[in-house]
This record gives structure tokens, C-alpha cells and sequence, in this order.
């Protein structure tokens, strides 16, 4: 027996015991045996014995079962069950029982049963042969059957007019040891069907047979409002009410079925908005949810009651134009236009206005498909945006010819980038007096496997209109960076690198976050960087361009202005501008020194950078005479194929190792090895 027994008087004195060897006793027996057991109890065991003694006293045949609790060795608290029994004379054996673990499976068992009984998703247990052996309440009400009914009988969840196939999946997913799930069409005792989610679960023995199944279900008939509301959003987007792209396709389809059958048309208008970003940006998502709801109100304002609106995601909509008459849609992308340039007036905001793009393609003759014609319309419509113009415009065969090489161009660029075909060439900027080179620009290039070196005004705009700009120039930074410092520690230790910026990596919200990591990764120093930017680079976002600069200039890293003079910004812009270095752009230079004005101007750049104590680096010089009049006119630095063209990295490192030597020849010394 796992107990232990104890052998007292009346008065409650230990006269002896006996301990089973899995029972944990909290008190030393030995030391007891002939003292009152009461003063080493605590008050709840103390009272128990008290009241079991005087139970047995009274001469009761049963022993009634007291309970107790004790605190564990462990902090835990044990359950004990204690009955006194009388013997001959004032003798007593209290019978004392450990219940702690079958208290806490009752307990489990209890909250289990209950668990069972009260879950909303009908529950059937099944033996190995498919026989019920319980089911509980919500059992009863989805099917209608009495407990009672349907006990012992066998209810597989499939019944005789499933699918082969169906069977065949729901016994392999079984016999696996996973459990199956689905939708099934069930019956109620009243013969009414419904739809059901299932799932079925094999329950194994210690000998890995199956002893038991369970299956839990659920009624879906029965989900109302909510399966209603799933419903709508699997077919409507949820800001404007406009049918969702999957709506838009199953309807665009069944209207170009109808016009192939009856000889129709079909037209379909895509637009969104130029720079609608910068609407979220400024003024907040919450605003420009609003405006993208009233877009929705003007788009059915023009749509007939046979058309179909529809918002794809973000600020993109599309107008399906049925039963098209003769005539083209022009009118009707005219209408839509004039509506959507009107204001929007939204409460605590200044009114904003919006240039929409709108993209047209036609069956016949654009595309037979609903989404080849959804996709032309947004060839056409991105067409206008590439010329950064609204209106509207049409698809056509060229325009989808020039989109597929776009594509493919585009794909090309990707596994250039993933495949390292992508490699970096370094430029020499030199002292305009000395000719010493002080440091490099970096300057990408598309080492393709077919076109040979491809030059990166033919790969870098495309770079930016798909956003690889952005990995790529991450790319461009880290290498040149890695390679810099690999110089200084070659002994090369005043050498700096000049890495040109994107206006899209500009814009990026973490590009402080990737040049921080850079720096950190090569451990080049933030004086050795040197950012390359343009003014019409700057003017995209001015407040924004200001703050990102400031910080790099916090950080000890230079800013270069890159092809000053060529584009739009004030003298009184650059007076504000966190700027380091001025680099005069190549044309200034072509007419030199035969133009005198182009010298008067080339002067007055250099005395004015001066003025605002930076840098003037005159890029492009390709000739002896150049090279004369910018030391004539005081420039810092100069850059052209007159010193070198833009070179690999191992080629620079030969030109680095010249120009040591060159200057250690003209300083009389000789050169360090």
C-alpha cells in the first residue's frame, strides 16, 4: 500500500508506524514514537487527526475520509487523505494517503470534460473502427442528434458519395500521423445539408495502432454577419468600396466573353497620381486615405451603372468601359481627368491638388485576357509617367514591345547585380598644381557578358525608375569604401573616395542608417567619404535634403556638388547648403581659353567656392591649355582624361604607386619601397 500508517493511543501518542518507500513523510517518525504526534503537525493536519480520532471513536464501521494539505519540501503543496480505523483497546492505525496527482488529474479530467462539453465546434470520438464513443453538446445541436442516437454506431466523417480521390487523401494524411482538414458537405437528422469545416485527427497507442479518432467541426452555415463580411472583402476593397483586383478580373472577363460573342468592345482606363507619395509624406496616411476615398466618389460620379470601378492597391483605379458604342473612350478618360484635377478639400489642410496619368487599352485589338488587357493599359499609362507628364495615352503594339524590353532590361540588370557583374571603376583627382592624386571617384559599370563595358547612362536611369538604385548603390558605397581603406593601409593614408548619390537614394529613409553601417563594416573614416550629389537632385525635396545633409556633415563626412552650374538652384540656395566641394561641370571648359567668357565665368565659380570656404574641383579636363588656366584661377583639384581615364582598382593602385614616385623624384628623395 502506498501510504503510511500510523498506530496511536487516544490521547494521540505514536506508538509506532509503518512507511511505504514511495511516501513523503514531513516530520522524523522515529523521533515521535511515544510523544503525541499533534504538536509536530500543522493546525489544518492537527485538526484532521483530531476529528478522524473522533470519528473512530464513535464506533463508526466506515472510515470517512478526511482531507488535508500540506507545503512540500519544494514549496509545492501535497493533498493527504487520512482515515482512522479502531483496533483492540485505545489502539488506532490512521491511514494516511499521498492524493496530490490524483487530485490534480481529477482536476484535469474535470477541466477537460468541461472543455468538451462547452466548445462551440462539434466534437466526435471515435474508436479504431470508426465507432462513436462520445460526442458532445454542440454535437447535438449542429446535427441534430441525440448523444444517445448516434453512441456506438459508426460515423465516418466521409460518407458514400465522396470522391476516390477524397477518400484516398483524408486515409494517406491518417496513416501518415498528421491529421486532415477541410471543407465537407454534411447532413443534419432533419436531412438538410450544410457546409462544414473539419478536421480529423488519428490518435495512436503505445504500440503506434490506432486506438481512437477525433474529429472537431464546424458549421459554416451558421457564421452569418461575419462570413458575410469576409465575404465583401474577398471581393471589395475595404477604404472605397470599388471592387478589388479579383472582382475587377472575374467581371472584365465575363464582359470581353460577352463582346467576342456578340461583337462588341471594351475599353479600360488605369490611372493613378504623379508624386502621390509625397501627399501620404506630408500630410500624414490618415489624409491621404481621405483623398483616395473622395477619388473613389468622382470615379463613380462618371462611371455609367454598366461599368465597373475598381481600386487595385495604393493610388491606382481602373474604369471598365462595357457594351462600348462606336467612338473611342477619349471623352470619357477627358471627364475623368477634369474631375480628378479639381482640388480636394480636406478639413484642417490646405486643398491639394493631384495629376493624374491615365492608361487606355482595348479589346479588340490590345488583348483577348483580362489581365493582358489590365497589364497593357498600365504599360500606357506608365509610358506618360516615364515623361513625367498626366493626360492620358493609349496602348499600341510599340508601346508593348518597348515594355517587354523593359522588362527584360530590367531582369538583366537584376542578375547583373546578383551575379557580380557589376564592377567598379576609379577616377584620379588630382592637385591642380602637383598633380599628386589626393583621392578617387567611384564610377559604376556593367561588365556585360555579350555587350562587353557598358557605361552607366545606359543602365543607371533604369536603376532608379525600379528601385534597384537602391541595393546597388548600397553596393557601390560599400565596395569603394573597402577598397579606399584597403589603399590607406597599403600606405596610402590621406587618400579619400567620392561616391555619387542617387535623387532616389536620397530620398531613401535609411540611406543615414546604410552609410553608418558602411563605415562601420570597412572602417574607413567618415573624413575619407566624400557624397556626390546634383542641384536638381537637391530640389526634389529641399527641407529634406538640408536635414540628411546636415547630419552627414555632423559626421565629419564631405559633401560634393556635383555638375555645379548646370541645373536651377539660387546663389542664395547655396549659401544654406551644408556644402564641402563645388565640381564645375565639364562644359565650362570646352571653350577654354578661347571664350573669354567662359573664363570669366570659370574665375568667377572658383573665387565665389572660395568665398564660401570649399573646395573647387573642375571636372572633364582633357586638355594642356585647361589645366593652365584653372591653376590660373586658383581651382583646388581637377579630374579628366588628361591625367587618366577612369580605371579597375588594381590599375589605380598603379597610378597611386607613380604618382609617390614622381613626387618623391621631384623632391630630390628617394622613392619608399
Amino acid at each position: 500500500m502506498p501510504d503510511l500508517i500510523l498506530q496511536v493511543d487516544r490521547a494521540g501518542r505514536l506508538l509506532g508506524y509503518k512507511l511505504s518507500g514511495s511516501f513523503e513523510a514531513q516530520i522524523s517518525l522515529a523521533d515521535l514514537v511515544g510523544h503525541s504526534i499533534y504538536p509536530s503537525l500543522p493546525e489544518p493536519a492537527a485538526e484532521a487527526f483530531r476529528l478522524a480520532l473522533a470519528d473512530a471513536e464513535s464506533g463508526e464501521s466506515v472510515a470517512v475520509p478526511f482531507e488535508y494539505r500540506l507545503v512540500g519540501e519544494t514549496g509545492g503543496e501535497l493533498i493527504r487523505e487520512l482515515r482512522a480505523i479502531a483496533a483492540e483497546g485505545d489502539v488506532f492505525l490512521l491511514l494516511i494517503r499521498d492524493v496530490t496527482r490524483q487530485r490534480a488529474s481529477d482536476q484535469h479530467v474535470r477541466l477537460m470534460a468541461t472543455l468538451f462539453e462547452h466548445t462551440t465546434e462539434g466534437v466526435v470520438v471515435c474508436d479504431g473502427e470508426w465507432r462513436v464513443e462520445a460526442v458532445n453538446r454542440a454535437f447535438v445541436s449542429i446535427t441534430g442528434y441525440k448523444a444517445e442516437e448516434v453512441t456506438g454506431s459508426r460515423l465516418h466523417p466521409l460518407d458514400d458519395k465522396a470522391s476516390l480521390e477524397l477518400r484516398t487523401e483524408l486515409a494517406d494524411e491518417l496513416e501518415s500521423g498528421g491529421a486532415w482538414r477541410g471543407e465537407l458537405h454534411a447532413r443534419r437528422k432533419n436531412g438538410e445539408f450544410y457546409p462544414q469545416w473539419s478536421t480529423v485527427s488519428a490518435v495512436r497507442g503505445p504500440d503506434g495502432a490506432v486506438s481512437h479518432y477525433l474529429q472537431v467541426f464546424t458549421d459554416l452555415s451558421r457564421r452569418g454577419p461575419m462570413t458575410r463580411r469576409l465575404g465583401y472583402l474577398h471581393h471589395y476593397d475595404a477604404l472605397t468600396g470599388l471592387s478589388n483586383e479579383r472582382l475587377l478580373l472575374e467581371r472584365l472577363s465575363k464582359a470581353l466573353a460577352v463582346a467576342e460573342r456578340e461583337g462588341g468592345r471594351v475599353a479600360l482606363l488605369r490611372f493613378d497620381f504623379n508624386c502621390f507619395r509625397t501627399v501620404n509624406d506630408s500630410l500624414g496616411y490618415e489624409v491621404g486615405d481621405q483623398i483616395l476615398a473622395r477619388v473613389s466618389e468622382r470615379l463613380r460620379a462618371v462611371a455609367r451603372m454598366s461599368d465597373t470601378c475598381a481600386r487595385l492597391h495604393a493610388d491606382e483605379f481602373v474604369l471598365v468601359l462595357e457594351d462600348l458604342k462606336e467612338g473611342s473612350p477619349s471623352a470619357k478618360a477627358r471627364e475623368i481627368l477634369q474631375q480628378l484635377r479639381e482640388p480636394f478639400e480636406i478639413e484642417g489642410h490646405e486643398a491639394v491638388e493631384l495629376e493624374p496619368c491615365l492608361g487606355i487599352a482595348l479589346f479588340p485589338p490590345d488583348a483577348g485576357r483580362a489581365d493582358a488587357l489590365l497589364r497593357n493599359a498600365g504599360i500606357a499609362r506608365d509610358r506618360l509617367k516615364a515623361r513625367h507628364e498626366g493626360g492620358f495615352e493609349y496602348y499600341s503594339e510599340e508601346l508593348g514591345t518597348m515594355a517587354l524590353r523593359r522588362n527584360q532590361r530590367e531582369q538583366a540588370l537584376r542578375r547583373a547585380h546578383e551575379e557580380h557583374q557589376l564592377v567598379l571603376f576609379y577616377q584620379p583627382k588630382v592637385d591642380v598644381m602637383t598633380q599628386a592624386i589626393l583621392g578617387a571617384e567611384a564610377l559604376l559599370r556593367w561588365r556585360h557578358p555579350s555587350r562587353g563595358l557598358v557605361p552607366p547612362l545606359d543602365f543607371v536611369p533604369l536603376a532608379e525608375e525600379t528601385g534597384l538604385i537602391l541595393p546597388i548603390g548600397e553596393w557601390v558605397l560599400e565596395v569603394a569604401c573597402r577598397q579606399t581603406q584597403a589603399w590607406r593601409d597599403q600606405g596610402f593614408p590621406d587618400l579619400t573616395i567620392a561616391v555619387n548619390l542617387s535623387p532616389i537614394q536620397l530620398q531613401d529613409e535609411r540611406l543615414l542608417e546604410r552609410v553608418d553601417g558602411v563605415l562601420e563594416r570597412t572602417g574607413l573614416a567618415p573624413a575619407a567619404l566624400e557624397l556626390e550629389i546634383t542641384e536638381s537632385c537637391l530640389l526634389e525635396d529641399l527641407p529634406g535634403s538640408l536635414e540628411i545633409l546636415s547630419a552627414f556633415r555632423k559626421r565629419g563626412i564631405k559633401i560634393s556638388l556635383d555638375d555645379f552650374g548646370t541645373g536651377h538652384s539660387s546663389l542664395s540656395l547655396l549659401c544654406q547648403l551644408p556644402i564641402d566641394v563645388l565640381k564645375i561641370d565639364k562644359s565650362f571648359l570646352d571653350q577654354i581659353p578661347s571664350n573669354h567668357k567662359e573664363r570669366a565665368i570659370l574665375d568667377a565659380i572658383v573665387n565665389m567656392g572660395h568665398s564660401l570656404d570649399m573646395e573647387v574641383v573642375a571636372e572633364g579636363v582633357e586638355a594642356a591649355d585647361q589645366l593652365q588656366a584653372l591653376r590660373e584661377s586658383g581651382c583646388d583639384q581637377l579630374q579628366g582624361y588628361f591625367f587618366s581615364r577612369p580605371v579597375p582598382a588594381q590599375d589605380f593602385k598603379a597610378l597611386l604607386l607613380s604618382s609617390r614616385a614622381q613626387a618623391a623624384r621631384d623632391e630630390g628623395t628617394p622613392p619608399s619601397i
